[in-house]
């Protein structure tokens, strides 16, 4: 993958059909994608959008873990779309690896 990944809104579009969950668990089947922040394993493919128009304050001093958008994630065991607000630095590790995310 070349380029920089670009803080952009891309791919599936956070609509009322597509879940807000709060931590990294699929809220139909319970599969869990907490190897995304983790990295204990590839799940990199699941990203399916991002959007920078879903950004929630947080109460950290720190730029590093303020929320800078929400990532779309797609189930690979029932095909039903949730998401969750990111970070900075989460954005970091999983947009670098993403094969989806649009680049410079």
């Amino acid at each position: 993958m070349e380029g920089l990944p670009l803080l952009k809104t891309w791919g599936a579009n956070i609509t009322p059909d597509v879940y807000r969950v709060t931590d990294y668990f699929c809220p139909i089947c319970g599969y869990h994608v907490s190897g995304l922040i983790h990295g204990d394993r590839p799940l990199f493919h699941l990203v399916v959008g991002f959007s920078t128009e879903h950004i929630r304050k947080s109460s950290s001093p720190d730029p590093q873990d303020q929320n800078i958008g929400a990532i779309v994630i797609e189930c690979p065991i029932d095909h039903i779309r949730f998401w969750f607000h990111i970070t900075q630095k989460t954005f970091d590790k999983i947009a670098s690896q993403c094969p989806g995310w649009p680049r410079e």
